[in-house]
């Protein structure tokens, strides 16, 4: 298991979601350290991870939902 934590831990009654804020990813060890985390846990709650990395539109890694700060702003999780 990887060191570290996760930004936020969203709960309401039977939902949980995960949330980890990044700057910019930009190379393969951000890529890892902020995927990674939440990549640890085996549960089936959704996964964000939300940056300023440029032209970034939704998408999933490794089941993982990648969204750029501006979308998550307009359209939230």
């Amino acid at each position: 298991m990887r060191v570290g934590e996760i930004d936020f831990v969203c709960k309401k009654p039977n939902q949980t979601k995960y949330v980890q804020a990044a700057y910019i990813i930009d190379n393969d060890e951000t890529r890892k350290r902020e995927f990674g985390r939440l990549a640890d846990i085996k549960d089936n709650y959704p996964k964000y991870v939300i940056s300023m990395t440029p032209l970034v539109k939704s998408r999933d890694y490794e089941g993982i939902t990648h969204l750029g700060l501006r979308e998550f702003l307009k359209n939230g999780l």
